[in-house]
């Protein structure tokens, strides 16, 4: 028999009215069409649970990590329930999901790799070298069905990554404000093209940019997967 979990009565729980408005701006409810992989139906879940009417199960837990975490169910809800706040406080209490080997991988990169910006570039320039030559499909082809598909969806590291330093970047002209940029931990070394781009189109709005030193990750990537002690 189910028993109450205190950590999960959350006042956001109270706030949805289960009108259905953030359906389609689900992604994962679009792809599935399934209620337990939709906003609502995932707060009716966690709901369930702090009440001790369902029981924390393997496939409860699959339902809430389903989850992309991109909010967008949150712009849409006109009652301006905070879907976040209740889907990490789920995972907080879950924990990294998966398997033993997966959860001991989130566990290494969450702990040892992504608050470390050298080991973390240093992985990447591992793995850009992997991507341009043929290693990685060579690689690939020893792998399990499901990590080939997850590599796939790896994305093509850049050529160069955005300046880790401390850095200031001028104004365009005369300068109307001055900004910090959080430079991040796998934006920076992933994404450093859009990271340049947001400093060109601040630059030519008359804003100074400055990338301060010494900056780690900010704790996001883990909190959303359920290692808060890390985050």
């Amino acid at each position: 028999m189910a028993t109450t979990i205190p950590q999960l009565h959350l006042p956001e729980l109270y706030d949805c009215v289960h009108c259905g408005l953030c359906l389609n701006a689900c992604p994962t409810y679009r792809e599935t069409r399934m209620e337990a992989e939709s906003p609502r139906g995932r707060i009716t879940l966690v709901h369930a649970a702090a009440e001790g009417r369902a029981q924390v199960t393997p496939q409860w837990a699959d339902h809430l990590y389903l989850c992309l975490m991109c909010r967008a169910c949150e712009t849409a809800c006109p009652s301006g329930v905070q879907y976040g706040r209740i889907a990490e406080r789920a995972r907080a209490m879950l924990g990294p999901h998966g398997s033993w080997m997966s959860r001991v991988a989130q566990r290494f990169a969450f702990t040892q790799l992504l608050p470390h910006p050298r080991r973390l570039r240093l992985l990447a320039r591992l793995l850009r070298f992997a991507q341009r030559t043929s290693l990685l499909d060579d690689v690939g082809a020893f792998l399990p069905a499901r990590l080939r598909d997850s590599q796939s969806l790896l994305p093509r590291v850049p050529d160069h990554f955005f300046p880790d330093g401390a850095s200031v970047f001028p104004a365009r002209g005369a300068r109307r404000a001055r900004v910090g940029l959080l430079a991040g931990c796998a934006m920076g070394t992933l994404f450093a093209g859009v990271q340049d781009a947001v400093v060109r189109v601040l630059q030519r709005n008359g804003i100074e940019v400055v990338v301060t030193p010494a900056q780690t990750c900010c704790g996001a990537l883990n909190f959303h997967n359920g290692e808060s002690r890390a985050a």
